[in-house]
């Protein structure tokens, strides 16, 4: 265990608190399309409640502001700050409400201090109007309100998890079913040949799983047959070949050698070299019976690479031994080249069973996609995932695609945001679609400045199971400042660094990670950076636990002879059994802070059990 502690010696930094203001305020301009880089605990909701509030007070509708969020408990929080707020403006002195108002919005005038006191009541009477949501929650209210009523997608269901495996597993037992009819029959030989249908169900299932994205790929090819040349051009493999084929090649270009492995067997037989019987009875088993049949090439294939190659396909270090090399040094070359040979033909080998065995796999998800859509359609369900896809179906390809985006367009000036980093390739292309006619054309509309406001931390970005890529953010940035700035509008990219939450040893901490790594590591595009500066004056604490390594299947208890065992990990899965490792030591280590009542850093006071937090990666895991 390693600790990095720093005592509560760090003064309060003025100077930190009013930068943060600064930037906090030029951030919540709303005359200017904002790019935001915000660490943890740096203001980030504060100053999109900022941005909001300001809006308001310089007349803009609240149906005609759009806020997108990743969780509803963060839409929630934010629509709770602005409702308080403006009921603490209604019922504000008037000297504490001009000071607050003028430190917000940096000009105040009797009309405006009218105007505050009444958006309390005014929001009051059109609450549906300020419309702060998650994106997924903004498809579901587009699509209700967009598809004919008669249309299933007008009256769709988000499935839980417990529906989407009963749907699954339809999907996976009609594709058993009917895959000669599906035409997947010989994909599923492929698939099963070294492995067992469940696994091939696991990965067909996680797969389904992408939704959007496994669309996106598939939609890529024209068929099926250029997906697959695809493949096998990637893996540097022959579609028309086969691994037998390989094998039966390498088998005619070893019967050229035989003579001269007959030869160096003898010598090193002579010499008393451990390859010598190996070899020798590897030669004498091809000589009485050469394999014909593809079972008996395998067995014997595999026999002969054993020779030159370890268990992993490394080339094994040491062949024969120097003292044979210094005496027969015409054996050197070619020892070192049929070692190469084999290693060759092993690597075609291998290259065209993985692109086999890729391409069965994926002519398999394809079909099991259309089947799940299917069951899908007729159950009038959608996933998370085909809400993007289906809003962004209307809003680009239907027949009413343009109608749709002008109804929306017309009370839509401003877009915000929230935990950007979060985002998927897919929604960002909706928030592109949503926002195309702002700084172009008709769409510019003449008295009102529109906005885009982005908010995020590539630190955090922690969704790439679902898509999400910091480069997506990065990316972001470099498409709305062209557009703003082609289109002679302000734009400002801005960074939050100072940390209000979190004391000086988390943040050194923080930054020591990162400086590890080059932005390229971090799938970024430009180099950025990262250097937080504490606002609280207090101490802290780092401790970094040993790993706990993960046990492995090959630790097999050994049975007695004629005793038959059942291998232990069967009993039970090793991530539990490391995950309830994990968890006696974590609980081991609070019994005995609590036990020694230790003090919690920066507070005068020994730790209580209401003082610790336990965070985990997945709801699933506690």
């Amino acid at each position: 265990m390693s600790t990095m502690h720093t005592s509560s010696s760090h003064n309060f930094s003025q100077a930190a608190a009013v930068e943060a203001a600064r930037v906090q305020s030029m951030a919540a301009d709303p005359e200017y399309s904002i790019y935001l880089s915000a660490s943890a605990g740096t203001g980030k909701t504060k100053v999109l409640v900022d941005r909001v509030l300001r809006l308001l007070l310089a007349g803009t509708p609240p149906r005609h502001i759009l806020g997108l969020t990743y969780t509803n408990a963060a839409a929630y929080e934010m629509q709770e700050r602005i409702r308080q707020k403006l009921r603490a403006w209604m019922l504000a002195e008037d000297d504490a409400l001009q000071a607050e108002i003028a430190q917000l919005n940096g000009t105040v005038t009797p009309e405006l201090m009218k105007w505050v006191r009444s958006l309390y009541a005014q929001l009051l009477d059109n609450a549906h109007e300020l419309r702060i949501q998650t994106i997924h929650g903004f498809c579901a209210q587009i699509m209700r309100s967009f598809y004919h009523q008669d249309h299933y997608l007008c009256n769709f269901t988000i499935i839980d998890n417990l529906i989407r495996d009963q749907l699954v597993n339809q999907t996976l037992e009609q594709l058993l079913q009917e895959s000669e009819a599906l035409g997947v029959l010989e994909a599923i030989h492929i698939l099963t040949e070294e492995h067992e249908w469940q696994e091939v169900a696991n990965w067909l299932d996680s797969m389904l799983r992408q939704g959007s994205r496994l669309r996106r790929y598939l939609g890529c090819y024209q068929n099926i047959e250029e997906l697959t040349g695809n493949i096998f051009n990637r893996h540097g493999a022959t579609v028309n070949s086969s691994v037998i084929q390989i094998r039966a090649k390498g088998f005619a270009a070893l019967n050229t050698r035989l003579k001269v492995l007959q030869e160096l067997t003898e010598q090193l037989n002579i010499q008393k070299e451990k390859l010598a019987p190996k070899l020798q009875a590897w030669l004498t088993q091809y000589a009485l019976s050469p394999p014909i049949n593809p079972l008996l090439q395998q067995q014997s294939w595999s026999e002969y690479i054993s020779l030159w190659l370890t268990q992993v396909g490394t080339p094994r270090q040491q062949l024969v031994s120097k003292r044979f090399i210094e005496q027969y040094p015409q054996y050197a070359g070619f020892l070192q080249e049929e070692q190469a040979w084999v290693m060759d033909i092993e690597e075609q080998m291998k290259a065209h069973n993985m692109a086999s065995v890729n391409s069965a796999l994926l002519q398999l998800a394809q079909a099991a996609q259309v089947l799940y859509e299917q069951y899908k359609h007729a159950e009038r369900a959608l996933e998370y995932d085909d809400l993007l896809a289906k809003t962004i179906e209307l809003l680009k390809n239907s027949e009413q695609a343009h109608w749709v985006l002008y109804q929306i367009d017309i009370t839509l000036d401003h877009v915000l945001v929230d935990e950007a980093q979060d985002l998927s390739g897919l929604q960002w292309d909706l928030i592109k679609i949503l926002t195309d006619e702002f700084f172009a054309g008709q769409g510019a509309r003449e008295g009102v400045r529109r906005t885009v406001f982005i908010v995020g931390d590539f630190k955090q970005s922690i969704y790439g199971f679902q898509g999400a890529s910091p480069l997506d953010f990065e990316q972001a940035r470099s498409y709305f400042r062209n557009k703003v700035t082609a289109a002679q509008l302000p734009w400002m990219e801005l960074q939050m660094q100072v940390s209000f939450r979190t004391t000086v040893p988390v943040l050194q901490m923080v930054d020591r990670v990162f400086a590890n790594f080059s932005h390229q590591d971090m799938g970024l595009a430009e180099a950025i950076s990262i250097q937080h500066v504490p606002y609280r004056d207090g101490g802290g604490m780092v401790e970094r636990l040993e790993l706990i390594e993960k046990l492995k299947n090959s630790k097999e208890p050994q049975a007695a002879k004629h005793e038959w065992l059942i291998p232990w990990w069967y009993s039970e899965n090793l991530d539990i059994m490391l995950a309830k490792k994990m968890a006696q030591r974590t609980a081991t280590m609070i019994a005995q802070w609590l036990q020694e009542e230790r003090f919690l850093h920066g507070r005068p006071k020994a730790i209580a059990a209401g003082d610790i937090m336990i965070l985990l990666r997945r709801r699933g895991e506690a």
